[in-house]
């Protein structure tokens, strides 16, 4: 990445005149493309579904839509540089949206989708592949069932773990602390982990990993890019395309509205601070449209 970065910014200097503040403006713009899993260094052009996925993980950070807008102008700059050499990159700018209003819509799975994802089997492994298997199931549940984000899940201690109110304190973006409740189907599965595989990992861990729940079997935290790789590794063990870890966060934000939920209460789960990004989860197909007129409007025969 650094000799990409350094190559780039170099560009921008000499043949684009910038500023060094901007050219300081621009790393770390590209430094967060790079949290929200986007690979733009890769030797090979990245996939539209990757950015699809990164835009997702992009719109969570809540920017101002004049931030919005020059985050993603770094990120078409870099597209136009690497074309330079690799021309297959330039058609990657398509895929950018020109305003913040014009992001992807997040994708959810349906609830068959989810339980079918959430299935591992655990039946029949044995030693580390049983190990990481409860975990992962952990995890994974853990995910749908509290809407977390990535990196909240990979900071998740214990001790943030309160299982007489059976909540989670989670401190999110801003370091704004949110109370959000678990399933118990899903803690069955944190506690299966905790006893089979945790107590045995958690012996080998520093002081700093002493408290994390999720663990490694190197007895460190996971980082965001274990818990997507795990994500994505599971989407293809049960055929089901292109999952990231924010689908199984708006998969329960979609669940939610659709079941009835107050739109300000998930807001609330989510740990948004403005409501007008919840409210995205509350756009309705026709096909839904029509499904509810039919069913609720008292005179439709």
């Amino acid at each position: 990445m650094e000799k990409v970065l350094e190559d780039f910014l170099w560009y921008l200097q000499a043949e684009r005149k910038m500023s060094p503040a901007t050219l300081s403006a621009y790393k770390g713009d590209l430094q967060l493309w790079k949290e929200c899993q986007l690979d733009w260094d890769s030797s090979k052009p990245i996939l539209k579904e990757d950015i699809t996925a990164a835009l997702e993980a992009f719109d969570e950070h809540e920017f101002k839509a004049s931030t919005s807008a020059r985050k993603i102008a770094a990120l078409r700059s870099v597209f136009r540089y690497r074309a330079l050499f690799q021309p297959e990159w330039a058609s990657l700018s398509d895929y950018l949206p020109s305003a913040k209003e014009d992001l992807p819509f997040p994708k959810a799975l349906d609830v068959g989708e989810i339980k079918e994802f959430l299935e591992i089997e655990i039946d029949g492994l044995f030693g580390l592949k049983r190990k990481r298997a409860l975990r992962n199931r952990a995890l994974l549940e853990l995910l749908y069932a509290s809407g977390l984000r990535v990196t909240e899940a990979a900071e998740l201690c214990w001790s943030h773990i309160d299982e007489d109110q059976g909540v989670l304190r989670i401190i999110g973006k801003g370091q704004k602390e949110r109370f959000v409740p678990y399933s118990g189907r899903a803690f069955s599965w944190v506690e299966k982990y905790r006893d089979e595989v945790r107590e045995d990992w958690a012996e080998g861990a520093t002081l700093k990993f002493k408290d994390t729940v999720f663990l490694s079997h190197l007895s460190k935290g996971l980082t965001r890019m274990a818990i997507w790789k795990i994500v994505r590794q599971r989407s293809l063990e049960c055929g089901i395309d292109d999952v990231h870890p924010h689908m199984l966060r708006h998969s329960f934000a979609t669940h939610l509205l659709k079941g009835g939920a107050d739109v300000r209460i998930v807001q609330m789960l989510l740990g948004h601070s403005s409501l007008n990004t919840t409210e995205r989860y509350l756009k309705i197909d026709d096909s839904e449209l029509k499904e509810i007129f039919a069913t609720l409007h008292p005179l439709n025969d």
